[in-house]
């Protein structure tokens, strides 16, 4: 069979021989007696054979020898060229002393690459005339289409609207031959689900003609933490509490809108600077240990003070979380921060308010209580001025001046005992006991009332109190109780251990309260006696209570009885 060959390799660029060594998907040259390339297609152009360059540099330097060798017996063998790619050599002669010189792909070479783009975590495509022509398994399943159904379906179908705008149809491929490209788009798959994917886009030829080779990864989760991210990010601007991130090192990292608002710093004036640009003198050191409390507990919360630009102190609801990396050390604090400034002014201003109204209501109880045994003592003493001046003095009624004085005294010494700010002497003391004690002290107090004591004393821990005050408290509870009921009545007196607290319960089967009393009952001077108490004695209780940092309660139900419950803390 003749061999064919390449007389005149300058013929007519039109001729379809001229065409088929142009177009040859395979790098083909044409080499000068010399070995220099007098010729090559355009895919050994893109390796870089220029005509003149000596057809050795196409390959790695180390194979050039090899190269050498191969093209001087003008026989096939196996090299490698600078770009890394195995090919093998075919060589024909063409007369004067010039060679056909082919590269084609080693078939393991070859199959190295399809099996790498065909297992390629993006999705690959060549894509031609607007319609896809090759697609690896990852289009399939980031499109949902079977193979089949992609190759030849025209690419628009997997473009949502309103991504059309960035890739107009049959302008694709012309606007990719200008150079690569990458844009983000929405895709829809068979199942109709939007996809974000981000496309890279690159010119080729595709089987002699012009086409497109891209690939696709989906950017879908990042699109959506991104959303995620800015939503948040919306949130913390618009707040109504001051936002401080800072660095594990006290740096400010974030700054919100409301930070700005109310401490009079701009974002790119703090961005940078340590937190303590906030931080009065006087409360540097509570910052560090707000800080250690926080990376103890998880998160910590206090009211404190900050500095606003302008001098201005500000009292804030300051809570404080570590955020933590993965081996758990502390990269950064999240600072909120609310301002409760004009709350607590407003707050002051009640309490003073409120003392104002309560030292009236004082002062016209103590002049309430006062003024009868001192009109009492009047009376009696004239009464008793008479008498002497007549020679019929009785001591009966000097008796009844000296009961009078021992009332406006007792009204005095509760007054004193509610107002005094004297030391508690703190000690162990066992409630059991010192109910026991108590009831012992009143037990002709209980008797004479007729009055039964059931006594439920369960095993709880000591607390940490004054005995001589606590007992206070008991008896006058123990007193009051006995007082609320007829001869007959049952006072029970339990104790119990509960939620860290120790409860002393005294419930009376008395006459109650009434419901509109129960609000007032520790109030000074408040009393139901009917005259016969100073309405002191469960306003000093109240006081000694809170003074151990424990709570007295109140339950009462008319004609069935009141239950009065004093909560202490346990003693560690």
């Amino acid at each position: 069979m003749p061999r064919m060959t390449l007389n005149k390799p300058t013929e007519a660029p039109g001729s379809m021989l001229e065409e088929a060594f142009e177009l040859c998907p395979v790098p083909m040259l044409i080499l000068d007696p010399a070995r220099r390339v007098e010729r090559a297609n355009r895919e050994a152009r893109a390796l870089g054979a220029d005509a003149g360059a000596e057809v050795q540099e196409l390959f790695h330097p180390s194979q050039r020898g090899r190269a050498q060798e191969l093209l001087g017996s003008r026989s096939g063998g196996v090299l490698t060229l600078k770009s890394g790619r195995r090919v093998r050599l075919t060589l024909a002669p063409l007369g004067g002393g010039r060679l056909l010189l082919t590269l084609l792909p080693e078939p393991e070479e070859l199959e190295m690459y399809r099996s790498f783009i065909e297992n390629s975590l993006t999705g690959v495509y060549i894509l031609q005339d607007n319609t896809f022509r090759f697609v690896n398994s990852r289009m399939c399943e980031l499109t949902g289409y079977r193979r089949e159904e992609l190759v030849g379906m025209d690419f628009r179908k997997l473009i949502s609207p309103e991504s059309r705008d960035v890739i107009k149809g049959s302008e694709l491929r012309q606007m990719h031959l200008a150079g690569a490209e990458l844009v983000e788009l929405r895709g829809v798959r068979k199942d109709g689900e939007l996809r974000d994917v981000l496309v890279y886009s690159v010119p080729t030829t595709y089987r002699g003609r012009p086409a497109v080779q891209g690939s696709v990864i989906d950017i879908t989760e990042l699109k959506n933490a991104e959303r995620k991210l800015r939503l948040l990010a919306d949130i913390a601007e618009n707040v109504s509490e001051a936002i401080c991130c800072t660095d594990s090192q006290g740096r400010i990292i974030y700054w919100n809108a409301h930070a700005e608002k109310l401490f009079q710093y701009s974002r790119d004036e703090v961005l940078g600077r340590h937190v303590s640009l906030l931080i009065p003198e006087d409360r540097v050191e509570e910052l560090q240990s707000c800080l250690a409390e926080a990376e103890r507990r998880g998160a910590t919360s206090c009211e404190t003070d900050r500095i606003a630009r302008d001098g201005r102190r500000v009292i804030v609801e300051l809570n404080v979380t570590p955020m933590r990396d993965e081996e758990g050390r502390v990269k950064a604090y999240i600072m909120m921060m609310r301002d409760i400034t004009q709350r607590r002014q407003m707050e002051r201003q009640i309490i003073i308010s409120e003392k104002l109204a309560s030292l009236g209501v004082l002062a016209t109880g103590i002049a309430h209580e006062l003024n009868n045994p001192l009109n009492n003592i009047s009376l009696l003493a004239q009464l008793l001025k008479e008498d002497i001046r007549s020679g019929r003095a009785r001591e009966e009624e000097a008796d009844m001046i000296v009961q009078q004085v021992e009332r406006a005294s007792r009204i005095i010494r509760g007054l004193l005992e509610l107002s005094r700010e004297g030391i508690i002497h703190f000690e162990p003391v066992d409630v059991n006991e010192l109910v026991d004690e108590t009831l012992t002290f009143l037990e002709d107090t209980v008797s004479r009332a007729g009055v039964r004591v059931v006594r439920r004393l369960g095993k709880v821990p000591q607390v940490a109190g004054d005995r001589v005050m606590l007992q206070q408290v008991f008896a006058n509870l123990i007193t009051n109780a006995c007082q609320s009921m007829k001869p007959g009545g049952r006072l029970t007196i339990e104790t119990a251990y509960r939620e860290g607290r120790v409860e002393v319960s005294f419930t009376d089967t008395g006459s109650g309260i009434p419901e509109e009393h129960l609000s007032r009952i520790f109030d000074p001077f408040f009393t139901t006696k009917d005259g016969s108490g100073t309405g002191l004695g469960l306003a000093v209780s109240h006081t000694i209570i809170k003074k151990h940092e424990g709570e007295i309660l109140v339950e009462s139900e008319p004609g069935r009885g009141s239950t009065f419950r004093v909560l202490l803390p346990a003693s560690p």
